[in-house]
């Protein structure tokens, strides 16, 4: 049997909340999710990407709309890996838009960050976006919603 995971990560790849602050929010997730096998509140040393697991699907340039092709996203994924992902402008290969990595639109959500809140396995369909405004209000920034399977 697969887990399904919420992940939430800010839309700014390198926010990180004061202590109190992700204190709180992982708090609060966890009374809104209370069959959730876990709820944490992690601060990674750098930014890395935050997948779907198997959700993952397709990729698509935010300008066009057109399909982006996985080697080329792995391929901007190796260039951005000498900084750590703290440089994630790219240019797509359809429109030649400028953009980030972070801003690539896929099929299920996904995202980079340093910081997230995950629930394994929280048996829940999603938030409600009073909770996740809740969590945004606590936090002080936007939140991407990620829902993995493995």
């Amino acid at each position: 049997m697969s887990a399904h995971d919420l992940r939430l990560i800010p839309t700014d790849p390198p926010f990180v909340p004061d202590y109190e602050a992700a204190f709180q929010a992982r708090e609060r997730l966890a009374s809104f999710l209370p069959r959730a096998d876990e709820v944490t509140a992690r601060v990674d040393d750098e930014i890395a990407f935050v997948d779907a697991g198997a959700n993952t699907g397709e990729i698509h340039s935010p300008a066009c709309a057109a399909e982006v092709p996985w080697d080329w996203f792995i391929e901007r994924m190796d260039a951005a890996w000498p900084s750590r992902f703290s440089d994630l402008s790219t240019v797509t290969p359809c429109c030649r838009a400028r953009c980030s990595l972070n801003d690539l639109e896929f099929t299920a959500p996904a995202g980079f960050a340093r910081f997230k809140l995950e629930a394994l396995d929280p048996d829940v369909v999603d938030l409600t976006g009073e909770q996740l405004s809740e969590l945004e209000r606590l936090l002080g920034t936007p939140l991407r919603r990620i829902w993995s399977r493995y």
